[in-house]
């Protein structure tokens, strides 16, 4: 019998991949190489960012950095256009 409770996936597997983070503030989004993930206080850092802003029903990209930290309550959620490092779960 599998052990159902087992956890399968650990955000720190998306450490290098290209991600788009989703704001809590309506309108706004960052992409880049996820650096780092903290977990004792779910804040995320981006290596290569870009600022993207909702202005007038199209994205806009508002700024670019080396490096931004995003609060663990200041984004809603993570997007992997495309993961590399798939692995098999069963």
């Amino acid at each position: 019998m599998k052990n159902v409770s087992a956890k399968v996936f650990n955000t720190r597997e998306l450490i290098g991949e290209n991600v788009v983070v989703t704001s809590k503030i309506p309108g706004l989004k960052y992409s880049g190489i996820m650096l780092e993930f903290f977990e004792r206080n779910n804040s995320i850092v981006l290596r290569n960012y870009t600022v993207h802003r909702m202005k007038e029903g199209e994205w806009e990209v508002e700024g670019k950095g080396d490096l931004i930290i995003i609060k663990g309550d200041g984004w809603a959620e993570i997007e992997v256009p495309k993961w590399s490092k798939i692995r098999e779960y069963e």
